[in-house]
């Protein structure tokens, strides 16, 4: 299972259009990415599949993930300075050409996976990760702004607009932690103390990202949750037992 984790992150990574890189991940949720060669690990792309028992199965959807993400690649450019896959996906821009005239890849993307959910079943995230491309207050949305910025309660010191956010930076009081919390199923169980925030209830490392990355808090939760490789492990050992 950890072998999967890697091969498939590291697969993943080679695809990229002028820098510009968008994965769907498949877990406990289904949520997106913006991955770049300066991502920390909390950003991996893609765990195990607890959705699915069968790896080959939740290889093809990674498949087909990507060709509907990236449409086909039409040629391969090397220079001295990066590497990268052009593309062009003309399905995708006759399709937005004639709904509404225009062409927003951005947005398009988004959009371009609603067949894979209905075909598997998946569902729309709870909460959202996007690191790179919109404010933090983002996520309290569950939507990127593309850099068109909310007025922020908090900032992203990834983002191109950092300097804007510090300008218009307002520190979250505890109705901002509250919504946050809630949109990941804590409804109880927190405090602040010295800047930090303290929960009680077990979270997941993706949690605990998604906390500190939109408040911008140390979090303390003594209480973590495994992830879904700790616990085939833990399963598998319970089982030799």
């Amino acid at each position: 299972m950890l072998f999967l984790r890697k091969t498939m992150d590291s697969f993943l990574r080679i695809y990229s259009c002028n820098d510009y890189h968008r994965i769907y991940e498949i877990g406990p949720c289904f949520r997106n990415e913006f991955i770049t060669s300066m991502c920390a690990s909390e950003f991996e792309m893609l765990s195990v599949f607890s959705n699915y028992i069968s790896i080959a199965e939740s290889v093809t959807i990674a498949f087909e993930l990507i060709e509907c993400i990236l449409g086909e690649p039409i040629h391969y450019v090397k220079t001295s300075e990066k590497e990268y896959i052009a593309y062009i996906d003309n399905r995708l821009k006759e399709r937005n050409y004639q709904f509404v005239g225009t062409y927003d890849k951005h947005k398009q993307k988004s959009e371009a996976v609603d067949d894979i959910f209905e075909k598997y079943h998946l569902s729309h995230p709870e909460y959202a990760i996007f690191e790179h491309t919109s404010c933090a207050l983002s996520y309290l949305y569950g939507k990127a702004d593309y850099n068109q910025h909310f007025f922020s309660k908090a900032c992203n010191k990834s983002c191109d607009n950092y300097t804007r956010c510090m300008n218009d930076y307002i520190p979250c009081d505890d109705a901002d932690i509250d919504t946050a919390l809630r949109a990941i199923g804590i409804t109880h169980g927190w405090r602040q103390e010295n800047e930090k925030l303290i929960i009680d209830a077990k979270i997941t490392d993706e949690q605990r990202s998604y906390i500190r990355h939109i408040l911008q808090r140390v979090v303390v939760a003594p209480n973590r949750e495994p992830t879904y490789s700790e616990k085939i492990i833990e399963n598998c050992n319970r089982g030799d037992e």
